[in-house]
């Protein structure tokens, strides 16, 4: 579960089951909680308080759940998961976008890339790669060099096959922008 989805789960569980105590008040005897919450009750309707009662328990336990869920459910960040005849190996996905950036940096030149990776089904990979190049080279050889970098990587190492690699290069000058798939 994301960081972000976590926390707000979690504020909209205590406040559904803050709620949920609220209206407890009314058939359980709680200090100073029971006489405000009656108190507010004889404004309404006889059969409405009745109504309320039960549609907020229900979002009460329902906030209860959402806050066992926000506490006790784990953040989990993007991971690979290869199996092979020897075990099983969890790759964060961060890792490998790292290790691509590397290798291009390393094996073809390039200046400060950008990496992205989606892995899809059977064994594929959609990987984008957005970098700068020295005004000096030749931006098509480029392109194409990190594209088969890219694609023996995953081959070798990962044993995933990507699809259309797309390798975006542009001078350090910015005039010109080519995109090679």
């Amino acid at each position: 579960m994301r960081r972000g989805n976590k926390g707000l789960l979690t504020i909209l569980g205590l406040i559904l089951l803050a709620l949920g105590i609220f209206q407890l008040g009314w058939w359980l005897p709680i200090p100073g909680l029971s006489a405000w919450s009656l108190e507010m009750s004889y404004t309404q309707m006889a059969w409405l308080k009745y109504v309320l009662a039960g549609a907020v328990i229900i979002t009460g336990i329902v906030g209860l759940g959402l806050v066992v869920i926000g506490i006790f459910k784990p953040i989990r960040e993007k991971q690979w998961q290869f199996t092979n005849r020897l075990g099983m190996l969890e790759v964060p996905q961060a890792a490998l976008e790292k290790t691509l950036r590397h290798q291009l940096v390393e094996q073809v030149g390039l200046v400060d890339p950008r990496v992205t990776v989606k892995l899809l089904r059977h064994r594929r990979a959609r990987v984008t790669a957005i970098a700068q190049v020295s005004a000096t080279d030749q931006i098509d050889p480029l392109a194409q060099q990190a594209s088969q970098v890219i694609d023996a990587y995953l081959q070798q190492q990962l044993d995933l096959t990507a699809v259309k690699p797309v390798v975006r290069l542009s001078p350090v000058d910015r005039q010109r922008h080519v995109s090679v798939v």
